[in-house]
C-alpha cells in the first residue's frame, strides 16, 4: 500500500489497513483519534479537526516503528559543521561559510526529503536506543503491525473516522508512542492523552 494515492484510499472500506504511508493518512478528511479524544473531554476544543504531530515525534515513530530504512527515505539530518578554531562559535552560523557549508549539504538532499537539525535527529536515535533498552518497551515494541491505519463510521453520526494505531500486536492492548520533553511532565501528558 506505499504507493496508495490519496484517491484511492478515500475509497477503502472500513477496517484495518496495514502499510498507509502518514502523508495519505494525514490527508485522510475524516475525524481523527485525537479530536475524538478531545471532543470526550471537552467539545469546545474541537473547532479545528486539524492533527499534528511535532516534527521530532513523527520522526521518531518512523525511526523506531518502520525502521532506520523508512526514517532515511524520508528524512536527511543537516549534519554539524563545527566552528572553525578561531572563530567566534556564537556567531558561526550567521557566517557565509557556515551557510555554504549547509546549502552545499542541502543541493545533495533529494526532492521531498524532510530535514531534520543535528539535535533533532540526535534525539530520534536517542529516543530509539531509549525505548530498546528498556526491559519493558523492548518486550512490546514491534511484536506486529507497525502503523496500522483503522477506518470507520460511527454508526451516530454517520461522520467517517481514522486513527493511526502504532504497534497493535493483533490480540490484546495496542501501543502507543509518544514523545515528551521531560519525564517529569510525562504525566501530564499520559493524563492529557487519556480517555475521559
Amino acid at each position: 500500500m506505499k504507493d496508495i494515492t490519496i484517491e484511492q484510499a478515500l475509497s477503502l472500506p472500513n477496517g484495518m489497513h496495514h502499510g498507509m504511508p502518514a502523508s495519505i493518512y494525514h490527508q485522510l478528511p475524516y475525524v481523527g483519534s485525537s479530536v475524538l479524544k478531545k471532543f470526550a473531554v471537552n467539545p469546545s476544543t474541537c473547532h479545528d479537526p486539524v492533527e499534528g504531530i511535532p516534527p521530532v515525534g513523527e520522526a521518531s515513530h518512523i525511526f523506531s516503528l518502520e525502521g532506520p530504512e523508512k526514517f532515511n527515505e524520508t528524512y536527511a539530518i543537516l549534519p554539524t559543521f563545527p566552528c572553525p578554531e578561531g572563530n567566534n562559535p556564537k556567531g558561526w552560523k550567521n557566517t557565509n561559510k557556515y551557510k555554504e557549508l549547509v546549502d552545499s549539504f542541502l543541493s545533495l538532499v533529494p526532492p521531498g526529503k524532510i530535514i531534520l537539525n543535528g539535535e533533532d535527529g540526535a534525539a530520534v536515535k536517542a529516543m530509539d536506543v531509549s525505548l530498546r533498552n528498556h526491559p519493558v518497551t523492548r518486550q512490546i515494541m514491534n511484536r506486529g503491525a507497525n502503523e496500522l491505519t483503522v477506518l470507520w463510521t460511527d454508526q451516530e453520526t454517520g461522520l467517517r473516522c481514522k486513527a493511526r494505531i502504532d504497534d497493535y500486536p493483533g490480540k490484546g492492548i495496542a501501543n502507543d508512542l509518544k514523545t515528551t520533553n521531560s519525564l517529569a511532565s510525562f504525566l501530564g501528558v499520559y493524563r492529557r492523552l487519556q480517555y475521559p
